[in-house]
Formats: structure tokens, C-alpha cells, sequence
């Protein structure tokens, strides 16, 4: 039976494929046919056309043991750093959640490939392993975009279970996913969140729901994440008492949609003025005065007040990626079991 820490060393494998040892699990590359080892390989025929350098990546993962197969994950690949429309899609999921508070999500652009792979994976399976490990046993797995793909899968005619790391919630993406009994979804969603993570606070989290606390940056993180809340929960009040009672015209429902976004965004900006007392942060802002004294004084106060911003973005950034990070989530769930998580079913 694979264990969490299974998922998430495959999660964090499929971002470089090429590396073969993860965490000391040696994962081959095998191709129908070829000679089996025991352990993990990566499947590399399910489909020729699904490569690392495609903004789309998956592969399939098979455990073997004295050379049959005994499991199979079908891991989906998140965000690459250096891949522009892995970005874009990630900054058009932050925005429809920002506008509509977690009730204008989006299903992401490649989950037509994902669920085209996915199909590939259960053929594969029948067509080389009949009899031995059949498409119910596939399960799916990624973290952030890989992770939402991977529950999208699951709750879309895909049987099989998903793991799912600091991914963003899929609630809404579905009307129909609001009326499947809450313990129907529980028996085949599992979300693995890094407590003070902020992308996985995107949308509506359904099934179940494993708190990790990962401890880098995580006061920041938390000071971060109780500042929006608490400005959040301020503004709900407010509604409720000024706007709850009124019939709004449709033109004032999009003024208050648009009061919503921009307060929603401040809520955002404000938030950063926490990490001023960072080390990072002063660390950047101390380079920042040293090039404004190398500045024209006409130019200074201007490159200031951008360096200054570039250096609280930067911060920002920072603390986000380090709740985010799939190897900081290996790493807390890989730590003593009494120092290790706050562990919350939901």
C-alpha cells in the first residue's frame, strides 16, 4: 500500500524526469518489453507526443516487484518556473479567484491533455498488464496545477484516487460537484496542504483535506495569511450590514464586483508591508538605498520607490514559494513524527 510520501516524491519526480534518484528511490525508465526492475520506473510509450519541453507534461509511474506490477500513478507535472504559459495559466486562476472570492474558478487549459493521457495510462495498462494490474488500480497524483489536474481527473470519470499537493481547490469548476454527497468525494480526493500555503487557499477545497506544517518561512506566511483573512472577514461584515437587505441593480452588482476585486486586491498589497521586517527584505532595500546615492537626483527618488517594490515583491515571492515548495513539503513529511504535522480530515 503507497504511503503519502510516495505521492510526493512522484510529484516532485516528474518536474525533472531526468534526475533518476529521488530521495534515494532509484526510478528507471522502461519501455514495453524491455527488462523490469524491481522498484519504481517511469513509464516512456504511453504517449511519444507528451515531452518534458511541452507546456503539458504527465507520465505514468509503475512499482514492480519480481516483475509484475503491483502499482501505477499517473503523475501530472505543476508550473515550471521558466515556462510563460505555465505562469499565465497560474495568474488567470489567481485573478477569476481574486474577482469572485473562490466562486469564478477556472478549469485549467490543459485539462482536455490531461484527461487525453489519462485515457492513455488505463489503455496502456490493458493492453500490456491484463490481468495483472487493471485501470481501476491507477491512481493520480501532482502538486499545484499537477495536483488540480489530478482531482479534476478523479472527479471526472477517471476511477482511481487523487493525491493532490498544495493544490488550488476545484469546488466551483463543476455545479454538479455541489451536489456529490461530501462523503461520496472523500472516498477519492485527498488534499496534502502545507497549513500557511497560499495557492492552495485558490477556490473551494472539496474531499479531504491533510494539514502539513512546513516550517520555512512560516511565520511570515501565517502573519500574511491572518492579515488578509482578518481584512476579509471585515468586509463581510460590512455587506451584510450595508448591501444584504437591498435589491441591487444589475449595474450596482458590478460595481460592487468591482469594489469586491479592488478590495480584495488591497488585501493582497497591504498584507506585504509584514515582511518589511524580514532579513531578505532589508537586506534588498539597504542595496536599494546604495543605488539611489549612485543615481542622478532627479532619477533617485523614482528608482528608489521601484527598487523598494521590487524588493517587497520579491520578499512576497519568497515566502510564497517556500509554503508552496514540493521539496519543503517532502522534507516536513519526512521529519520525526513529534515534530512533524497538524493532521486535520475535513
Amino acid at each position: 500500500m503507497l504511503k503519502i510520501i510516495d505521492y510526493a516524491i512522484l510529484s516532485s519526480h516528474i518536474y525533472n524526469v531526468s534526475q533518476g534518484n529521488k530521495y534515494g528511490i532509484d526510478i528507471k525508465p522502461i519501455k514495453n518489453g524491455g527488462s523490469i526492475p524491481n522498484g519504481w520506473t517511469i513509464v516512456t510509450d504511453v504517449d511519444p507526443y507528451v515531452q518534458p519541453a511541452n507546456h503539458f507534461f504527465a507520465a505514468m509511474y509503475l512499482k514492480f516487484s519480481n516483475g509484475r506490477p503491483i502499482d501505477a500513478v499517473t503523475a501530472f507535472r505543476g508550473t515550471m518556473s521558466n515556462d510563460m504559459d505555465n505562469l499565465l495559466e497560474d495568474y488567470d486562476a489567481w485573478i477569476s479567484d481574486l474577482a469572485g472570492d473562490g466562486t469564478q474558478d477556472q478549469t485549467p487549459a490543459y485539462f482536455p491533455q490531461a484527461q487525453r493521457f489519462a485515457y492513455d495510462c488505463r489503455t496502456y495498462l490493458i493492453q500490456h498488464f491484463a490481468g495483472q494490474l487493471g485501470p481501476m488500480n491507477l491512481r493520480y497524483t501532482g502538486h499545484s496545477l499537477g495536483g488540480a489536474l489530478a482531482k479534476l481527473i478523479a472527479l471526472h470519470g477517471f476511477p482511481g484516487k487523487a493525491i493532490a499537493f498544495n493544490a488550488p481547490g476545484c469546488g466551483h469548476l463543476n455545479p454538479e460537484l455541489e451536489d456529490l454527497g461530501k462523503d461520496y468525494v472523500s472516498d477519492f480526493i485527498f488534499n496534502i496542504n502545507a497549513r500557511y500555503d497560499m495557492i492552495n487557499k485558490i477556490g473551494k477545497t472539496i474531499g479531504n483535506l491533510f494539514l502539513v506544517d512546513v516550517p520555512n518561512d512560516e511565520p511570515e506566511a501565517k502573519a500574511i495569511l491572518e492579515k488578509i483573512s482578518a481584512a476579509k472577514i471585515r468586509d463581510e461584515k460590512i455587506n451584510a450590514y450595508g448591501v444584504a437587505d437591498k435589491m441591487k441593480t444589475p449595474q450596482e452588482a458590478l460595481a460592487n464586483d468591482i469594489a469586491g476585486f479592488s478590495g480584495r486586491m488591497h488585501e493582497y498589497t497591504s498584507a506585504v508591508s509584514i515582511l518589511k521586517t524580514q532579513k531578505d527584505f532589508r537586506d534588498a532595500y539597504l542595496t536599494c538605498e546604495t543605488e539611489k546615492d549612485k543615481a542622478h537626483w532627479y532619477e533617485a527618488k523614482e528608482k528608489l520607490k521601484s527598487c523598494h517594490l521590487i524588493a517587497e515583491i520579491k520578499a512576497y515571492e519568497n515566502v510564497i514559494i517556500a509554503q508552496h515548495s514540493i521539496e519543503n513539503m517532502i522534507h516536513a513529511l519526512t521529519m520525526p513524527e513529534n515534530e512533524r504535522v497538524g493532521y486535520r480530515m475535513e
